[in-house]
C-alpha cells in the first residue's frame, strides 16, 4: 500500500513514507516492568510508548527465546533512543508489549542479522481486545496480508552472534556467582595475600581478558579434607585418621571397630565434596591390629632354668634369638624331653637340622683336564677353586662321552649358542632365548643335548628362511663337578 504525495512551494516539501501497520497489545504490567529498564527520563512508560505510535524508521532484532520459549524482537527506533521489547502473540500477526527501554543498543555489523524497515506503530490494551474489530475500526482490514505476512517474516530472523556469546557468558557468570553465594553462605574465609602477580592477558574461548595472579595463604585442598572430617567425624568416633596415599587418593581409619553405616558415608561424601573429592564406591571394611597371647610366666627366668639344666647335662651348645645349636643329637633330645616334661603347656620346641659335610675327589685333576683339552673340538678348560670344571667347546665335534676323562665327572649343565650373520632382534624361537645377536639352548641332559642341540640349529636355519648364513660353530659350556 505505498503513498506517497508531495507538494512544492518555494520554502516546503513533504512526503508521507511508505510503512507497515504494526499491532501492538500493552498491559499496565508492561509499564511498570519498564520502569527498570528506563534510567535517564522523567516521563511515565505509558506517556513515552504514547509518544513513539506513528511512523518510525525500525531496526528489528532477534534476541531469542524467553522462559515461555516465546520468541522476543527488540525494535529500535534509533531517532528516539528507545527500544520497544514484544514478543509475537499466537495468531502471529500482532505482538504483545514486553517493555521500553532507553538503554544503550547495538546494532549488529552483520545485516544478515536484522531487519529494517518503516514500520506504523498501533496498539490497544489486552483488556476486551479483538483483532478483527481493531483492524475494521482502523480501515486495516485490507491490510490483514500485509501485517500477517510481516510478523511471520521475522521468523527468518536469527539470533546474532554476539547475543549467542552474551547469553552464554551470562549464564556462565550467573552459574558462578550462584556458586560463590552458596559457597560463602556458611564458609566465609579470610586469607592472607603473600604476593600480587603482574597483569597479564590471557586469550580463552577466542577472547582476550586481563588476569591478576595473587598468591595467597592457604591451607591446600589435602588439608581442608583432613580438618573437615575430624570436625564432622571427632564428635562420635574416637580420632579419625586420614592418610593420603598420593594427591588423588586418600585413606580413612578409625581406632577400634567402626562399622561403616549409610550415614556416615553420607556424612563422609557430603564433606569430600566440598572439598573436591568423591567417596570411593566400593568402601571396604578392614580390620587391622595384632594378637598378644600373653603368658603368667616370665621367658627369662623360664630360660634361665633350662640353660641350667643344659649346663648340667652338656655344657657344649650356644643360644641366640631363641635358637638352640648343638653338636650331637643327645643335646636336642634332651632339650625336648625337658620341655615336654617341665613346660608343656608353656613352651614348644621345633627342630632343624644342618648337615656340613665335605668330599674329596680321589681323581687326579690335573691329568682329567689335560686328557679333555686333547679332545677334539674342545677349545679350553678351566679350573675354579670349588672343584668345578668349564669346558668350552666349538665346532660340529661331539665329545666322547665314552673316554676315561669324562666317565670320572659329572656334567652338570650344557650350553649351545647360535649366531646368525645378519641378527634380526624380532626373530622369536621356541625353545631359544636371546642373548646379545644371538640364541641360546641351555639342557641339564648331557645325554640328549647333542640331538636336541641339532634340531635347534636347524630350527635357527629355518626362520631365517635359509637365506641368512648361520655360522656352522656350535659352543658349549659344560659345568662339571669331580667325584
Amino acid at each position: 500500500m505505498a503513498e506517497l504525495d508531495r507538494t512544492f512551494t518555494e520554502e516546503l516539501f513533504t512526503e508521507v513514507l511508505e510503512s507497515t501497520p504494526c499491532i501492538i497489545v500493552y498491559s499496565q504490567q508492561a509499564f511498570e516492568c519498564s520502569k527498570n529498564y528506563l534510567k535517564s527520563t522523567t516521563q511515565t512508560a505509558k506517556e513515552i510508548f504514547e509518544s513513539i505510535l506513528g511512523v518510525h524508521q525500525c531496526k528489528i532484532i532477534y534476541k531469542g527465546k524467553n522462559k515461555k520459549d516465546f520468541r522476543k524482537y527488540q525494535f529500535i527506533i534509533e531517532e528516539l533512543k528507545l527500544s520497544i521489547y514484544v514478543t509475537p502473540r499466537q495468531n502471529l500477526t500482532e505482538f504483545s508489549l514486553n517493555y521500553i527501554s532507553d538503554e544503550e543498543f547495538v546494532v549488529p555489523t552483520d545485516s544478515s542479522e536484522y531487519k529494517s524497515m518503516n514500520l506504523k506503530f498501533m496498539a490497544e490494551e489486552y483488556i476486551n481486545h479483538n483483532l478483527m474489530d481493531f483492524l475494521d475500526r482502523n480501515d486495516l482490514m485490507t491490510s490483514y496480508r500485509e501485517i500477517k505476512d510481516f510478523c511471520t517474516s521475522l521468523l527468518s530472523l536469527k539470533e546474532p552472534v554476539r547475543e549467542i556469546n552474551r547469553e552464554q557468558s551470562r549464564k556462565m557468570w550467573k552459574a558462578y556467582i550462584d556458586g560463590e553465594r552458596a559457597l560463602n553462605t556458611d564458609k566465609k574465609e579470610l586469607f592472607i595475600v603473600e604476593e600480587v602477580g603482574s597483569i597479564e592477558k590471557e586469550h580463552y574461548n577466542d577472547r582476550t581478558y586481563n588476569t591478576l595472579t595473587l598468591k595467597v595463604k592457604a591451607p591446600t585442598l589435602q588439608e581442608r579434607l583432613t580438618s573437615a572430617i575430624k570436625s564432622v567425624q571427632a564428635t562420635k568416633y574416637r580420632n579419625p585418621n586420614i592418610d593420603f596415599v598420593t594427591n588423588n587418593k586418600g585413606e580413612i581409619s578409625f581406632v577400634g571397630y567402626v562399622d561403616i553405616t549409610e550415614e556416615i558415608l553420607e556424612e563422609l561424601s557430603n564433606v569430600a565434596a566440598d572439598n573436591c573429592y568423591k567417596v570411593a564406591e566400593d568402601v571396604k571394611h578392614i580390620l587391622s591390629g595384632s594378637l598378644t597371647l600373653k603368658s603368667s610366666e616370665n621367658l627369662d627366668d623360664l630360660l634361665e632354668s633350662i640353660n641350667s639344666n643344659l649346663n648340667d647335662y652338656d655344657p657344649n651348645y650356644s643360644y641366640a634369638d631363641g635358637v638352640y645349636t648343638f653338636n650331637n643329637d643327645s643335646q636336642a633330645l634332651y632339650l625336648e624331653e625337658l620341655i615336654k616334661s617341665d613346660y608343656p603347656e608353656t613352651l614348644t620346641t621345633e627342630r632343624r637340622t644342618v648337615i656340613v659335610a665335605s668330599f674329596k675327589s680321589n681323581q687326579n685333576i690335573a691329568s682329567i683336564i689335560s686328557e679333555i683339552k686333547e679332545m677334539p673340538g674342545v677349545i679350553d678348560v678351566l679350573d675354579s677353586v670349588s672343584g668345578q670344571l668349564l669346558i668350552k667347546t666349538q665346532g660340529k665335534s661331539y665329545l666322547n662321552f665314552n673316554s676315561q676323562a669324562i666317565q670320572s665327572i659329572r656334567i652338570a649343565a650344557c650350553r649351545a649358542i647360535f649366531t646368525p650373520t645378519d641378527f634380526r632382534p624380532d626373530v622369536q624361537i621356541e625353545g631359544l632365548s636371546v642373548s646379545g645377536n644371538s640364541y641360546i639352548f641351555t639342557s641339564n641332559d648331557s645325554y640328549s643335548f647333542f640331538n636336541t642341540a641339532y634340531e635347534m640349529h636347524q630350527k635357527v636355519i629355518a626362520a631365517y628362511d635359509n637365506k641368512t648364513f648361520i655360522k656352522k660353530r656350535i659352543r658349549l659350556w659344560l659345568f662339571c663337578n669331580s667325584e
